[in-house]
């Protein structure tokens, strides 16, 4: 078993060092219609299969083999994403707007104050204010500032990212100046270290070792996350690292006192929500467990904890004068629309029912643009909250019966499928959080088969424009993507409950 593992991660390793190679063919603004976008295509779709043979085999090793097969998964990872480490980025340009926000704190200007547009416009005169001064001298004495100043995407949008993500991007600066490599080594580092965490968690929970040891070889060759992390850089590794350690004190409850739980699990939670916001949606959950578990006493303490931690992040920022943290989100909410999942179902029926009149709340995230587009998010919200709602009373029901990390995690992974699948704007690398929460459970393969999905199809759009193809193959594309994993969801249910009925109606006879 575990020479046929080696084989498969061999062959996996030089799929990932094939692509690091070809990416030098993707150069920012240039040859978009020479870029060898389907191959990578095809690569991805390949290394998803092999991935899911070698995760189908580890659970298959004997148990001896166990061990050995987790950490020759995790070289094989570990060597995939660092294949990228100074490669081009294969079609993503978050990286620019990290580099620009952490240059931006390194000339003593905050990263919220300016959206890069009014920089790269700016001209020097004695009437421009000193912090907008320091940067447009920046990107006039140093070619590479401007060159990254150029290849930040929507320039005219301030910056969405919160105080503890800027403190990354900071650091990264400091590390590699102007190059990916330091976000690439950050977020390497902490998506492998919640992975070790989050295998830690699941030995203490689990009678035998087999769960963590599945999970190392399941995480540590994710295509998801070598593409979204080694190739692309996205910040959503360093949820995987908070969110491993959350699981990792929560599992340690012989060790750990309560209250140093709830202190700790709260910080955790105040990063990850520092970091990208959408972890909110996580508090009710870990705060049910918490005062289901303990008391509704150390509850609070969790919450009270998380609220100041993400409140004091800010405290820095505003220090520098900064006051409109949020003023990008309006534009977010309003103008990335890319989900024909679950939202795409709800937007269809809104807009039959409501019409496309324009409404205009700008100030609103998601709040202008086709009253029935406006609707659907809406629907797409209080459907988010009813699960939430479900999550959090399961929670309640079963957290004094099952381990801290199994209960939690089922849970969260059920409420973080929930969010993408409503999502308004749904991109593959959100799924980099729930990663470590679906590795604790036994959902099935309907949330692989998802981001398995959203990992492949997502770059065809980036094929399409660049060849100037009708924009309903967007939506055709979109429509594959996400309904590949329904259209699976739904046949297992009905073969399931098919499945029931008939053993019913056995034992009934």
């Amino acid at each position: 078993m575990k020479i046929k593992i080696a084989i498969l991660a061999i062959a996996s390793v030089a799929g990932w060092f094939w692509m690091a190679q070809i990416a030098r063919e993707f150069v920012w603004g240039e040859g978009h219609a020479e870029r060898p976008i389907l191959p990578v295509m095809w690569a991805l779709g390949a290394e998803w299969a092999v991935w899911g043979i070698v995760v189908w085999l580890a659970t298959k090793a004997p148990l001896a083999q166990r061990k050995s097969v987790a950490l020759l998964c995790c070289v094989a990872g570990l060597s995939s994403q660092l294949f990228f480490l100074n490669s081009n980025p294969i079609l993503e340009h978050d990286g620019y707007r990290y580099l620009w926000d952490g240059a931006a704190l390194d000339s003593g200007v905050g990263p919220y104050r300016y959206a890069p547009k009014e920089i790269a416009d700016a001209r020097l005169s004695d009437e421009l204010e000193d912090s907008k001064r320091k940067l447009a001298l920046r990107i006039q004495n140093d070619p590479a500032a401007a060159s990254t100043l150029a290849k930040v995407g929507y320039p005219e949008v301030n910056t969405i990212y919160p105080p503890a993500a800027q403190a990354v991007f900071f650091t990264a600066f400091k590390m590699a100046g102007w190059s990916w490599s330091g976000l690439r080594l950050i977020f390497i580092g902490a998506y492998f270290a919640g992975v070790f965490l989050t295998a830690a968690a699941l030995r203490e929970n689990c009678t035998d070792n087999s769960m963590a040891f599945q999970a190392v070889a399941l995480l540590s060759m994710c295509p998801l996350a070598i593409k979204e992390i080694g190739s692309s850089a996205h910040l959503d590794a360093m949820l995987v690292l908070y969110f491993g350690a959350m699981l990792f004190i929560v599992s340690r409850d012989t060790i750990f006192t309560p209250l140093w739980m709830a202190v700790s699990v709260g910080v955790l939670m105040a990063l990850a929500i520092a970091t990208k916001l959408y972890p909110l949606i996580a508090m009710p959950v870990v705060s049910a467990w918490f005062g289901a578990r303990y008391s509704w006493r150390l509850a609070g303490v969790y919450v009270g904890v998380a609220l100041l931690v993400t409140a004091g992040s800010f405290i820095p920022f505003l220090a520098m004068g900064e006051r409109d943290f949020f003023s990008g989100l309006s534009a977010f909410g309003n103008t990335w629309l890319r989900n024909e999942s679950v939202f795409g179902i709800i937007q269809s029926a809104a807009t039959f029912a409501f019409g496309s009149e324009t409404v205009a709340n700008a100030k609103i995230p998601g709040g202008s643009g086709p009253l029935g587009m406006v609707v659907a998010k809406l629907i797409a919200a209080i459907a988010l909250l009813a699960v939430c709602a479900g999550c959090t009373w399961n929670v309640l029901r079963t957290a004094r019966e099952q381990p801290a990390a199994l209960v939690i995690s089922r849970n969260l992974a059920l409420l973080f499928l929930a969010w993408f699948l409503l999502l308004p704007m749904a991109f593959p690398w959100y799924l980099l959080g729930a990663l470590p929460f679906l590795a604790c459970t036994r959902l099935g393969a309907i949330p692989w088969v998802l981001i398995a999905c959203t990992g492949v199809f997502y770059y065809g759009e980036f094929y399409i424009d660049g060849h100037d193809l009708p924009k309903s193959y967007s939506t055709r594309l979109l429509q594959i993507e996400y309904g590949i994993p329904l259209a699976f969801a739904l046949s297992v249910w009905a073969s399931r409950t098919l499945s029931n009925r008939v053993a019913l109606i056995r034992v009934g006879k």
